[in-house]
């Protein structure tokens, strides 16, 4: 954070696209409240949009620092598809709370796709630079003062 700035409210946009490795196009969009620390479920309703998502009531589910043996720990999503099957794709561990597009790892290649994380929170500026005008005025006015 930048010093003498804070965050003003905002969420969290996740936009995933996946495919299977039966080359299925997998789609979602996500808004939460915050960066998703704790493993959950999110309902088909709670998704802004998706493509080949079941209709039952949990569509995808986020399981960050999933452990996966002696390969390490990852963020993974499962996709639960129209189909009835559902679908694992493995990122980078803490890919779910850091900005950025993040790809699957290729140490678990089953499943491929991007995971865009984007933070909407943009600081506000600092005080000290409402400070610049306030000193033109001062400024000015004692330099009319001594003349």
């Amino acid at each position: 954070m930048i010093a003498g700035s804070s965050l003003a409210p905002a969420s969290v946009i996740y936009r995933f696209n996946g495919t299977t490795a039966s080359s299925l196009n997998q789609l979602f969009q996500y808004t939460a409240p915050d960066y998703i620390t704790t493993q959950g479920y999110v309902g088909t309703a709670s998704l802004d949009s998706c493509t080949r998502c079941t209709t039952n009531p949990f569509a995808i589910y986020f399981w960050p620092s999933v452990p996966a043996g002696p390969l390490g720990t990852f963020d993974s999503i499962t996709f639960y598809d129209i189909n009835g099957s559902s679908y694992v794709y493995y990122f980078a561990e803490g890919a779910f709370s850091t900005d950025g597009l993040h790809a699957t790892s290729p140490l678990l290649p089953f499943n491929t796709g991007t995971l865009q994380v984007n933070n909407t929170a943009t600081p506000e500026p600092p005080a000290w630079l409402f400070a610049g005008p306030a000193i033109m005025v001062v400024w000015r006015r004692y330099r009319h003062r001594i003349r």
